[in-house]
């Protein structure tokens, strides 16, 4: 085929059709996920650091990985035996439980980082298993004892009845009450149903730690209808201070005076992310279940990573467990608390200083409360309200410090609230990132043409595609896609129940495509999410990047094309209306262009639609090039004849700047079908 014969071709072809109804233009679909504040080492108790820092020099993960469960670990220790009232003069009172959720991708080190900072805590609950364990035995023997002394006074008193009948006087009875069994103390809990954390909570009314390494199971489970119950008994739990009672025929009544429950869970963001939309989107999974976990912590990982191989810092941990043991045998006159009058309740106060601190951040936080246009963000920000209290008293304790709470531990609350709110901002607008990965597979498979106008939500859930096999997953993103214009929902009446089609934008084919100024910062940039990869690297790969970019450029064929007949004049040819290769950098002089019309049924799977393609043949090698290409074309991949010929040539720029050396080394031209 020589270039007249394509001339006369593309001249014959046919425009597309343009819809009556102007469509328009899809908006960005949303990327990326929200910028956090890094965990400051600074806001922990000064004794805590070093040991903090240790952990997270030895594992080389985000300091967030240990602070945060720490924190949370002291204030199980604590738990309502010493409470924060943060007004001056109300009884509004608060207690240190507080509920952390721990978020990344698998294979960071949550799970050995949670470890790390729980073993203190560990180390509790094995000391007093060790004494429970003991308690019970002396209990058993105590046990055995009264049993002897019971039956030697049946048998006295049945011989003082014989002699009763003879003198007349009735003997006495003495009763012998059997000791009670001793109360297993308990610090920590991890696989347990919510009716024996229930009975473990009524024998520590002081609290325990709950500790799931998966907290989507455990999220899950009580979003179930027949769970309701068990979910009741976790949202009375998280205040601490409210009482609670079981009625249940097997176990009769049982009554917890104060449930207080303190949570450490973990968890990967695909996995929360349905908790989010339920939490976004309102109805019955919008109970505040989520937002109790005011301590979100979400990281970026450090940047980079070393091989630390050395022994623990033995002095940092055996002070952070002195610390614990003394909160654990801490009485609330150890702490100067005062007692309440009416409920005996041991509490502290702020100080002067303190308090203006607290007010001047609480009027802040109410203000913007009351102006949020996010729901879900504004019930979790509202629990702020018990949080910073609980984090400065912790802090204040931890610390060593006794009396009304001091500013530097509200001071040090407040930060955590500010680095705390970033890292929740980023879990609720979390769902819309992973809807929108959600939506670009659907894209690319509709550029595929494995999707056509006139799709239903059930043609992707069939399919069982790569990302897309949950069933909420899919419906999530296409209403993101519907929302964002790149396809319209119809409803279409069947023979039976009436289905929703989802019509397709034509837009969506030249979406996003880039503009000179774009091309010219990223040319200058290198890669656009690692600077220090060698530009002409980026850019030869660039062709994967058109398949998501530059829709415009037909996917059938590999070098900078146009969607359209376009003008014969070669500088008007390429992406964007207005622009061309040449416009994109390509020397002039060193190309030419070389039309051709290709059918695409046998390699590209895809309508009997012919497309029509311009490629960019470098001077002086047009004959040879073309042919090569037939013959390419005709066997698929010159190494591997089984690859399909378009991701050979979707990659060909990058052979051209290894071989062709008359092509630009710094710029490949090409796309690549998804």
């Amino acid at each position: 085929m020589n270039g007249d014969d394509v001339g006369a071709t593309i001249n014959d072809a046919e425009p597309l059709t343009v819809p009556s109804v102007p469509w328009p233009d899809p908006a960005p679909l949303p990327a990326g996920l929200k910028p956090v504040l890094t965990f400051d080492p600074e806001w922990l108790p000064p004794a805590i650091r070093p040991w903090v820092e240790d952990i997270v020099e030895r594992l080389q993960v985000p300091a967030d990985y240990i602070a945060t469960p720490v924190l949370v670990a002291l204030g199980g220790v604590i738990g309502n035996r010493i409470r924060i009232r943060p007004q001056a003069k109300t009884s509004w009172t608060e207690a240190c439980n507080l509920w952390a959720l721990i978020i990344g991708r698998p294979g960071v080190m949550k799970s050995p980082s949670i470890e790390e900072a729980l073993a203190p805590l560990k180390m509790l609950e094995y000391e007093a298993n060790t004494a429970n364990a003991k308690a019970l035995r002396d209990h058993a023997i105590s046990v055995e004892s009264c049993r002897i002394r019971r039956d030697a006074e049946v048998a006295r008193f049945k011989a003082a009845i014989k002699s009763a009948l003879k003198s007349g006087v009735e003997p006495d009875l003495k009763v012998i009450a059997e000791p009670e069994a001793p109360v297993a103390r308990r610090f920590i809990v991890t696989d347990v149903s919510y009716e024996k954390l229930g009975e473990i909570l009524a024998d520590n009314p002081q609290g325990v730690l709950a500790h799931r390494d998966e907290i989507a199971g455990l999220l899950k489970s009580l979003a179930e209808e027949r769970n309701a119950s068990a979910r009741g008994f976790y949202l009375s739990a998280w205040s601490g201070t409210g009482s609670y009672a079981f009625d249940r025929i097997s176990r009769g009544h049982v009554r917890i005076e104060s449930a207080c429950l303190s949570i450490v869970g973990s968890t990967q963001p695909g996995k929360i992310a349905s908790f989010v939309r339920h939490a976004i989107n309102g109805g019955d999974g919008d109970d505040g279940m989520l937002q109790r976990f005011s301590l979100v912590c979400w990281p970026d990982l450090p940047p980079n990573w070393k091989n630390v191989d050395r022994y623990p810092d033995t002095e940092a941990r055996r002070e952070v467990v002195a610390i614990f043991r003394s909160l654990a045998e801490m009485t609330p006159e150890d702490a100067a608390a005062v007692f309440d009058d009416i409920t005996g309740v041991a509490f502290l106060r702020f100080t002067l200083e303190g308090l203006r601190l607290f007010e001047g951040w609480r009027s802040d936080l109410e203000h913007r409360l009351r102006s949020m246009e996010n729901p879900a963000l504004e019930s979790h920000l509202a629990k702020f309200r018990k949080a910073v209290p609980a984090l400065a008293l912790i802090h204040w304790l931890a610390s060593g410090g006794s009396g009304a709470v001091g500013a530097i531990s509200v001071d040090a609350a407040i930060k955590l609230a500010k680095y705390l709110e970033s890292h929740a901002v980023r879990l609720y607008s979390s769902a819309r990132v992973v809807d929108a990965e959600a939506a670009r597979l659907i894209l690319a498979k509709v550029r595929r043409g494995d999707l056509t106008d006139g799709f239903t939500a059930r043609d992707i859930k069939q399919r069982d595609w790569a990302g897309l096999t949950h069933s909420a997953v899919v419906d999530s993103a296409l209403a993101l896609l519907a929302e964002y214009d790149w396809t319209a929902p119809m409803t279409v009446q069947t023979g039976g129940r009436s289905k929703t089609a989802f019509t397709i934008n034509p837009k969506a084919m030249a979406a996003n495509c880039q503009k000179t100024e774009d091309f010219l910062k990223t040319r200058q940039r290198g890669h656009p999410q690692n600077p220090q990869k060698s530009f002409w690297r980026f850019w030869g790969f660039l062709p994967w990047w058109f398949s998501e970019k530059l829709d415009g450029l037909p996917w059938q064929f590999g070098v900078a094309a146009a969607r359209t007949p376009p003008s014969t004049d070669a500088q008007t040819a390429g992406c964007c209306p207005d622009q061309g290769p040449w416009a994109l950098g390509w020397p002039a002089d060193r190309s030419a262009v070389v039309h051709s019309t290709m059918d695409c049924r046998d390699d590209m799977q895809t309508s009997s639609q012919s497309r029509t393609a311009f490629a960019l043949k470098p001077e002086g090698h047009g004959s040879w090039w073309l042919g090569t290409f037939q013959k390419t074309r005709q066997r698929g991949h010159p190494q591997n004849p089984q690859k399909p010929f378009w991701r050979f040539w979707g990659f060909l720029p990058w052979w051209f700047s290894k071989n062709w050396w008359s092509v630009d080394r710094q710029f490949g031209v090409g796309h690549q079908r998804q």
